[in-house]
């Protein structure tokens, strides 16, 4: 059987409009809970209620109060709203805190609702006409500009069907929030129930919470164990995004949880003091937000106070925006792409809201071009921006696949093919078979320095056959690292470089003598050919043939690099086709022998024990051969 879609709706009005009055009239349910509400007639803090819609639908309803002195309470309750029923009293009509809770409403991105025009009994026809003319004009430019206006009575039951179906209406074309991903709910009430202990209450905003469920709460990072779970007074095996949720917990003291946490898995959140964000400041804000103010930052159910540190310019005027970071005075949680309020210190006025774009940031400079523009990315929200933005926090890094579906919250699949798409459109350069990612731009860069510094190389030093990895990353970096070893890979298997023998060079780099280098490499390598089995000391050759020491450096480098030559210990060297003749003539012998013994392979060469025993251990480390006893066989047994 399909699960119904549930819903968050909110009301939202001025004090005394009779939002609570409506809620008990559409559902039974009294939300004023405290003695002092109820001998006041006056909505102090959050109410709870729900509605099953005709559709099937049912609504978890949070009745905010609507005072401005409880406009905190009012603050800890809007953020998870799905859609809103905004209550006008047709009497009163717009009031100061109708605007205040519209503003507010906006800043937390809410796209959907309805108007309930309350005590419509109270007045003639014409003078209702004229006050939902009023409430149109007010309404327009705003996300309710078009929403269904309907006249009801909370004290007499008119309109109440026409309400519901409105709100019905209004929800289909509001998507229900997402079950998959980690459970995230906001607190926003705490007590003690005898025989169960500590009991909170929230809207669960997205994920599933499950009896039996390790969970933490968040910041402090408190370890809890979900001992059971009950909806809308109802208990069940699992809560899912969408719905209000009374969860019993186990393993921590009421005491030490409050208003303002978050339940959420283990590695879901990290808690921070720096959130980035941009922010839009309000057209009717009656200061400038201005670089270092001191604010308080509204986001789930959390108030939190710190300052603002404005990145982009000196003060942001109203009805402007610009990016900022958040720095509070105690650590928070929140997930990237959540809405926020932000008030002035001292709560008088809202100042605008916005959307956070980091919640773990570091410190940045102000005006830092490479910080606003990794903003700027993150701030388009698309995952391929998010995807550019990763990989410009530290550009010249390459970074996993897996550290990509990480930031995305997809799994391995979905982040290759994300990225697959991005490298056909030539955003990205993946490296290592595809195991690591680095923006095109960044690699391009790093290309065009690995050019310059090969041509440069090349040009002192052309007879060098190449250069090894960790010498040309020194050149490269100042404080070369694995990742710059990656890209030097990356750039042999895309062509820029190649690797021969362990060396890097340019692609295209052939190894040269100058003509006087050419005569002296002829007459040297002839010299040695006269005895190639039984070679002269490396360093005699020079002596030998009167050579400086720049002669003596070319030759040695260009022989040794191009592999001409092969040293098969420290002192013991030989032609390189030369070693591959000694190799077969051994080889030969044993397989016609089935064996040769040091004394036989100095015969077969010509030779003597000086370079034999050198040679044998040479073709046993190379797994040509292997020692039995006083002999040599075929490694393997290879015949």
């Amino acid at each position: 059987m399909k699960e119904a879609a549930t819903y968050i709706l909110g009301t939202a009005g001025h004090v005394d409009h009779g939002k609570t009055t409506l809620i008990r009239a559409l559902t039974g349910i009294e939300t004023d809970r405290l003695p002092e509400e109820k001998a006041r007639g006056l909505s102090i803090d959050l109410g709870f209620a729900h509605l099953t819609l005709p559709s099937g639908r049912v609504a978890g309803i949070v009745d905010v109060p609507g005072h401005e002195r409880f406009l905190k309470n009012m603050l800890a309750g809007v953020g998870g709203f799905d859609v809103v029923m905004l209550v006008i009293d047709a009497v009163e009509s717009v009031m100061p805190q109708t605007r205040e809770h519209m503003e507010i409403l906006s800043q937390l991105g809410i796209k959907a609702g309805v108007v309930a025009l309350t005590k419509s009994d109270l007045v003639d026809p014409d003078f209702l006409e004229l006050a939902r003319e009023e409430i149109t004009d007010y309404l327009k430019g705003t996300f309710l500009e078009g929403a269904p206006i309907v006249p009801v009575s909370g004290t007499t039951g008119a309109g109440l069907k026409d309400l519901v179906a409105a709100l019905d209406g209004v929800l289909d074309r509001v998507p229900p929030r997402p079950s998959t991903g980690p459970c995230y709910l906001p607190i926003d009430r705490v007590f003690i129930k005898t025989g169960f202990g500590t009991v909170i209450t929230g809207s669960l905003w997205s994920g599933r919470l499950a009896k039996g469920d390790a969970i933490r709460v968040q910041p402090e990072g408190l370890e809890a164990r979900v001992r059971g779970v009950q909806v809308h007074g109802r208990q069940v095996d699992a809560a899912r995004a969408g719905q209000r949720v009374a969860v019993n917990l186990g393993g921590v003291d009421a005491e030490r949880v409050r208003r303002g946490q978050v339940l959420s898995p283990a590695a879901a959140l990290t808690p921070s003091k720096r959130l980035d964000a941009r922010v839009e400041v309000l057209d009717k804000a009656p200061h400038p937000l201005r670089n270092r103010s001191r604010i308080r930052l509204y986001m789930g159910t959390e108030e939190a106070l710190g300052k603002v540190v404005l990145l982009e310019a000196d003060q942001i005027e109203a009805g402007g925006e610009g990016l900022v970071q958040f720095v509070l005075e105690a650590p928070v949680v929140a997930r990237r792409g959540d809405r926020f309020v932000v008030r002035n210190s001292t709560a008088e006025y809202t100042v605008g809201g916005g959307t956070f774009l980091e919640v773990a940031a570091e410190s940045h400079h102000r005006k830092d071009d490479r910080v606003l523009e990794i903003l700027r990315q993150k701030g388009e929200g698309q995952a391929d921006n998010l995807v550019r933005a990763f990989l410009l926090q530290d550009a010249h890094k390459p970074r996993t696949v897996a550290e990509v579906g990480d930031v995305l919250k997809v799994d391995r699949p979905t982040a290759e093919a994300m990225l697959e798409d991005l490298e056909d459109r030539g955003e990205v350069v993946t490296l290592s078979e595809g195991r690591l990612v680095l923006l095109a731009s960044s690699f391009g860069e790093m290309e065009a320095r690995v050019r310059a510094l090969f041509a440069s190389l090349e040009e002192k030093a052309p007879w060098k056959s190449g250069w090894k990895p960790d010498e040309v990353a020194k050149l490269l970096v100042e404080r070369p690292s694995k990742s710059t070893q990656e890209i030097l890979t990356g750039m042999v298997e895309r062509g820029v470089l190649k690797s021969e023998r362990g060396l890097l060079s340019s692609a295209g780099h052939v190894p040269r003598l100058q003509a006087d280098q050419e005569n002296v490499r002829d007459r040297v390598l002839a010299e040695v050919r006269k005895n190639e089995f039984t070679p002269p000391g490396w360093d005699d050759l020079k002596v030998g043939h009167g050579l400086d020491n720049r002669m003596w450096r070319v030759l040695s480098e260009y022989l040794v690099d191009s592999g001409e030559v092969t040293f098969i210990s420290k002192d013991i060297w030989f032609l390189t086709g030369t070693l591959d003749e000694a190799r077969r003539r051994v080889v030969e012998f044993i397989r016609r022998n089935g064996a040769i013994t040091p004394a036989q392979a100095r015969d077969v060469l010509g030779t003597s024990r000086k370079y034999v025993i050198p040679l044998l251990e040479h073709f046993d480390a190379t797994h040509v051969t292997k020692r039995d006893g006083d002999n040599r066989v075929l490694f393997g047994g290879r015949g």
